[in-house]
């Protein structure tokens, strides 16, 4: 779904023991989906499935799941166990794809996280960074300052990005290894939208 350029996630429940603190929800599927995109919200505003052994539910944010919802009426869950209701959930996500059903509009921008790191002079370093995205895909920049001055700075199209996978960049470090080192990254999704900066400083080894 995400290499077509849409967006979902899937939660599914199998047993009471998987709501967390809601176990009364167990078999209440649309009640759960809303509960559980309400909490999701800072981080993702998109298609949520859920799948139990009672059926399925879709939230979107708040925003009209017309077109989902026509899709999952026609589908059953016939296996109640964890591994019929994962099929039954990869199922669903694949005609909700077929179908064009998961069109809601991005709106949230990426967060990026720089990890600090430590550097020698003359030596390769590798800065590393999550970048958290809700269409899981973005572009970045990546810029090294000594203080005011850009050192360095590399840029990648848009590509796959999980907070899950850092990505790294490979630095080399000047002989005369300047003060006031540190890297900024900049995220933009695939709607547009860009994160702030986030840097992280490069530091001596201690």
């Amino acid at each position: 779904a995400y290499d077509k350029g849409y967006r979902v996630k899937v939660a599914v429940i199998a047993t009471a023991t998987d709501l967390g603190a809601v176990p009364e929800m167990l078999g209440r599927p649309r009640v759960y989906a809303r509960f559980l995109g309400m909490e999701l919200s800072l981080f993702y505003k998109g298609p949520l499935l859920i799948v139990m052994e009672k059926g399925f539910g879709i939230y979107d944010a708040g925003r009209p799941t017309t077109a989902e919802d026509g899709v999952l009426r026609s589908l059953s869950v016939s296996d109640g166990s964890a591994a019929g209701l994962t099929a039954a959930a990869a199922e669903a996500v694949r005609k909700l794809t077929a179908a064009g059903a998961l069109r809601s509009r991005d709106i949230l921008k990426p967060s990026v996280f720089a990890r600090p790191t430590t550097a020698k002079g003359g030596e390769t370093v590798v800065l590393t960074y999550a970048v958290l995205e809700d269409s899981e895909r973005a572009s970045e920049v990546v810029a090294v300052y000594a203080g005011a001055k850009r050192l360095a700075r590399y840029r990648y199209p848009l590509r796959r990005a999980v907070y899950t996978s850092p990505h790294t960049v490979k630095w080399q470090a000047p002989s005369d290894l300047p003060k006031k080192l540190r890297y900024c990254v900049v995220a933009t999704d695939r709607a547009g939208h860009r994160s702030a900066p986030a840097c992280a400083p490069i530091t001596p080894p201690s």
